[in-house]
């Protein structure tokens, strides 16, 4: 009858024994980074440009005179002046025709003039639906830097994890079997 032997298994896995005091030193340089990182988010996220600090304050005041109908969206004189130019054509062309003052003249003045101002409500209404896109686009975009500002303390400890994954590591397995 066969007698059995002993068996042993060992498995070693982890750093390799070389690497271990640069890994090492290269977590202590992180971990002293993110202590850093964690006090300033700044460290962690790029601020914005000032070119783009500069649109956002002009694409807000842009879009606040949209809305408003103020600034280069002012249009009540050129409102004004085609109503004025409507008018004094009707009224022109009613004198010429010798129909001044005729219901027929009167209401294709009347209808003239309100497409002039229908055109122009229609316009406003536009530039007050660009304004508000507008306004909130720029919204969303500084909503968007002040979350990577607050993700960065995560995002720097992402970093140091990421870190312990990528060292090299050994796996060494032994087996030796016993006899009959």
């Amino acid at each position: 009858m066969a007698k059995g032997g002993t068996s042993t298994t060992m498995a070693v896995s982890g750093l390799v024994d070389d690497l271990r005091p640069i890994v090492t030193n290269l977590i202590t340089d992180r971990k002293a980074a993110y202590d850093k990182d964690v006090l300033d988010p700044s460290r962690v996220v790029a601020d914005l440009s000032q070119e783009q600090k500069d649109a956002f304050g002009n694409q807000k005041t842009m879009a606040t005179n949209m809305m408003q109908g103020t600034g280069d969206w002012d249009l009540s004189g050129n409102l004004r002046r085609d109503m004025q130019n409507t008018l004094g054509t009707g009224m022109g062309a009613a004198s010429y025709g010798d129909a001044l003052g005729s219901a027929r003249s009167q209401a294709a003045t009347n209808k003239a003039l309100g497409d002039v101002s229908a055109g122009y409500q229609q316009q406003r209404q536009q530039n007050i639906a660009g304004g508000a896109e507008l306004l909130g686009n720029v919204g969303q975009a500084m909503q968007q830097q002040k979350q990577k500002v607050l993700d960065a303390p995560h995002t720097a400890t992402s970093r140091i994890f990421q870190l312990f994954g990528q060292g090299p590591q050994q796996k060494i397995q032994t087996t030796t079997g016993g006899g009959k």
